[in-house]
């Protein structure tokens, strides 16, 4: 159906105004870049342009006003801020740029909340931690209360007699 219509493209690639067949989403799902929010990164210089991902999702808000949305990052988007001249988080400024980014979806008339989700407590073999934004004008979402069940190391889903290579060895592409 087209109602059931599943993009999985860069959002600045893409005109809202053209891809959503009647101009509204009942649901706008997204998962920003975040290498340069992750603390995997290293701490090397950010590029500006992709940490400003985000405000694509903002972007679709505008022009599509869907009933929900939902973001999902590294939790150090949590601290999106400006970056100093280095090209490095600026920590006088930690959380300004995720704090407007929350603020504009309430300015456009949505109800807003962000939780921290271990992954493990959800059945999944890491125990990585995603921040999950989301933001509502009618009836609130919930958030899924964890599985409770066992935490299940990786070492013990991943099948060892599968041979692999060592990124170590190999050359960079």
């Amino acid at each position: 159906r087209s109602s059931d219509l599943h993009l999985c493209e860069e959002l600045e690639e893409v005109d809202p105004a053209v891809a959503v067949p009647g101009g509204r989403l009942n649901v706008l799902a997204g998962s920003p870049e975040c290498t340069y929010h992750s603390r995997a990164r290293g701490g090397g210089v950010c590029d500006p342009q992709s940490r400003a991902g985000a405000w694509q999702v903002a972007r679709w808000m505008e022009v599509t006003q869907p009933d929900y949305v939902v973001v999902e990052n590294v939790v150090e988007w949590m601290h999106w801020g400006p970056l100093t001249r280095k090209g490095r988080p600026d920590k006088r400024h930690k959380g300004k740029y995720f704090a407007a980014f929350c603020q504009h979806f309430d300015n456009a008339g949505y109800h807003v909340r962000h939780d921290v989700l271990c992954s493990a407590d959800y059945g999944d073999a890491t125990t990585r931690e995603r921040v999950f934004f989301q933001a509502w004008k009618k009836a609130k979402p919930t958030v899924p209360q964890p599985s409770r069940g066992p935490r299940v190391p990786a070492s013990d889903i991943i099948d060892w007699s599968i041979p692999g290579r060592s990124i170590w060895n190999r050359k960079r592409p």
